[in-house]
């Protein structure tokens, strides 16, 4: 999605079935959408495997394609520097370690051979800047902080089909992409017992060669589910976040 370009809600009366109206009312303008996974959703949870840390990668970033706040947090801005993000070499990480995406509790990790994209939602943080997200236009001014408890999970949602295009058209930017990628969207949140617990949203895949027919400044997400193959919406989660749409629309109508 290039600078200045609208973004929209994907359609979601297709996977969401009656939420349509209230996502609606949640967002603010709005993304496209990309492609979906051929490999087997996981659902549930599943214990959250260690990993070993990794270098921080200053020059990858998540690509929220000009959106207000959610470009990497600034160094050493210089006045004269152009505006224009250098293209990344695969596999860069699609989410930069310090942006302002990532301090709402965003990651993301990508590997090669096969390529396959994975973004973590930390609940928590998540839940904890809803205002800030608002600032950054990825809610509308209708929501507000307390839903980050109440409706974390349609939030979630929400926060999937904002991203979801933007981390797939990164991917494919990036120099030396691969012919082929799937992505998985999860988040993590912490059980009973404070023990961290990864839960799938989402999965899908984008053909390269798919990519590249779109024209990512006019593509609209409604169109998604004519570009996309294999999508597959993790049901526990579908079913979670349809479980918070009514209470979040009744909270949204009682704010304002």
């Amino acid at each position: 999605m290039k600078q200045g370009q609208a973004r929209k809600v994907l359609g979601l009366a297709v996977l969401f079935g009656g939420v349509g109206l209230t996502i609606a009312a949640v967002t603010t303008k709005g993304p496209i959408y990309q492609e979906a996974d051929a490999s087997p959703s996981v659902s549930g949870a599943e214990e959250r495997a260690p990993s070993a840390p990794q270098a921080p990668q200053a020059d990858s970033v998540l690509r929220v394609k000009k959106l207000d706040g959610m470009e990497p947090l600034p160094t050493d801005p210089s006045p004269t520097e152009p505006e224009t993000t250098p293209s990344q070499a695969y596999p860069s990480s699609t989410i930069a370690d310090g942006s302002q995406v990532a301090s709402w509790g965003f990651s993301s990790e990508t590997k090669p051979n096969p390529c396959r994209v994975t973004i973590t939602i930390d609940q928590p943080t998540f839940a904890r800047h809803i205002a800030q997200m608002v600032e950054g236009k990825i809610f509308s001014e209708r929501v507000s902080p307390n839903m980050g408890v109440s409706a974390s999970h349609f939030l979630m949602s929400i926060a999937l089909f904002e991203l979801a295009p933007i981390e797939t058209e990164y991917l494919f930017d990036q120099d030396n992409a691969p012919n082929s990628c799937s992505f998985v969207f999860q988040y993590v949140e912490p059980d009973e017992f404070g023990n961290d617990k990864i839960y799938r949203m989402e999965s899908w895949a984008l053909e390269k060669a798919t990519y590249k027919k779109i024209n990512w400044a006019r593509f609209s997400q409604n169109n998604f589910p004519k570009v996309a193959r294999n999508i597959v919406m993790d049901s526990k989660f579908t079913a979670l976040a349809n479980s918070e749409s009514f209470a979040a629309s009744m909270q949204m109508r009682e704010d304002h």
